[in-house]
Formats: structure tokens, C-alpha cells, sequence
């Protein structure tokens, strides 16, 4: 009865061992899944970023090149308004040496016109009178 007794004890230690490792590998088999699971999601969530984030490189890289030749053309007018500024201003210069010579030409002008209307219109002679009326033709 004793050794019963003891294999009894052994059968129901095992027995307890076996329920243990039963639960404790159910647990672990869940845990397993939740891991995995999460693991999956979290692989997922990388390769969405990973994707986001060559996208953004490549839109980076497209608005770099954007704004070189937003620079490039930039530079191209600055020098272009640069020259036209400078042609401006040399060509103020000959006209503020050239105005007072214009307008003294002008008055010069006016002055001669002047003299020439009061030395005409004081001759009666070379006032203009109205023409005799045209001789008709005819066909002989």
C-alpha cells in the first residue's frame, strides 16, 4: 500500500506537472500568436512608411531640382534687368546731354517760323489770290 501510495503521488505529481505545462504551453501558443500577429502588424507599418518615405525622397528630390532651375532662371532675369538697367541709364545720359540741345533746336525752330509768318503776312503782294476760272477744252 505504501508503494501505491507513492506511485499514486507520482501519478497525480505528473498528472498536476502535465495540467501546468498543458496551461503554460497554452500560454506560451497564445502569447505566440499575439506576437506574431503584432509582429506582422509592425512589419506592415514599415514597409507603409519605408513606401511614405521613398515617396517623399523622390518628391524631394523633384522640388530640389524644381527650385535649381527656379534659381538658375532667377539668375538668368537679375542679369537680364541688371543689362537693361544699365542700357536705361545710358541712354538717360544721351538724352539729358541731347534735351537741351533738342530744345534749343526746337525754339530755334518756332523762332524762324515766327519771323517768317510776320515777314509774309506784312507783303500784300504774295497774298495768296483766288485763281481765274480754267479755260475749257475742247475736242477739236
Amino acid at each position: 500500500a505504501k508503494v501505491k501510495g507513492l506511485i499514486s503521488d507520482m501519478i497525480e505529481k505528473l498528472m498536476k506537472e502535465a495540467g501546468e505545462e498543458a496551461s503554460h504551453k497554452a500560454f506560451c501558443d497564445k502569447e505566440y500568436g499575439e506576437t506574431k500577429q503584432k509582429l506582422d502588424e509592425l512589419k506592415y507599418d514599415i514597409e507603409k512608411y519605408t513606401s511614405k518615405l521613398d515617396k517623399a525622397k523622390s518628391d524631394s528630390m523633384t522640388l530640389k531640382d524644381e527650385v535649381a532651375t527656379r534659381q538658375s532662371e532667377t539668375a538668368k532675369i537679375i542679369k537680364s534687368q541688371a543689362e537693361a538697367d544699365k542700357l536705361r541709364g545710358e541712354e538717360y545720359k544721351i538724352y539729358v546731354q541731347s534735351k537741351a540741345d533738342l530744345e534749343q533746336g526746337v525754339s530755334g525752330v518756332r523762332l524762324a517760323l515766327k519771323i517768317l509768318h510776320d515777314y509774309y503776312s506784312t507783303q500784300e503782294s504774295l497774298v495768296q489770290q483766288a485763281p481765274d476760272a480754267p479755260a475749257v477744252h475742247s475736242a477739236a
